[in-house]
């Protein structure tokens, strides 16, 4: 019975850990430059991919220890057309998106997130193992100058899209 314990009793544990948190990574890009028409017209187009191979959560218990691969993309395509010395028209379309995978191969998802004072958390937290984000920006601007007075009219596309497997948010 809890009566036998003596009141001073420790009840945390203090524990010195020290581990490796491997992030392997590998990030590329593909840029084009490109005027032409006498160089009333530009192309311009960047691409991003990263991909990281990092560890979910180190854990004083192994079997919590999960690997947790990311990738994430990023493209800009624009286009910019000139006129007139005074009118210049520009088109761009932006999209990132970013995934990550959680392996729970030989883990145990089914244990809710726990958390002890004095030692690191374990289990699964309050989502599943997969996020998914994209997000995408479609833009076109016409703009004039005359005398003194600079001009923008356009019109601007923005979506942004996130899923994660079990999450709920409002």
């Amino acid at each position: 019975p809890i009566g036998t314990l003596p009141c001073n009793f420790p009840m945390a544990q203090s524990i010195a850990s020290s581990q490796t948190i491997p992030r392997n990574g590998l990030q590329w890009n593909i840029r084009l430059d490109q005027n032409f028409a006498n160089g009333k017209d530009r192309l311009y187009g960047n691409w991003y991919r990263t991909s990281r191979q990092a560890t979910f959560s180190t854990s004083i218990y192994p079997a919590f220890t999960m690997p947790e691969p990311e990738y994430s993309e990023y493209l800009n395509l624009n286009y910019t057309h000139i006129f007139s010395p005074t009118l210049l028209y520009e088109g761009s379309l932006t999209l990132t998106r970013v995934r990550g995978d959680v392996d729970l191969s030989g883990s145990h998802p089914e244990i809710p997130q726990i958390a002890v004072p004095g030692i690191t958390n374990y289990g699964m937290g309050f989502s599943g193992p997969t996020f998914i984000q994209t997000n995408g920006e479609w833009r076109n601007v016409l703009s004039w100058n005359r005398g003194r007075h600079a001009f923008k009219f356009g019109a601007n596309y923005t979506h942004d899209d996130g899923w994660g497997s079990g999450a709920q948010f409002a």
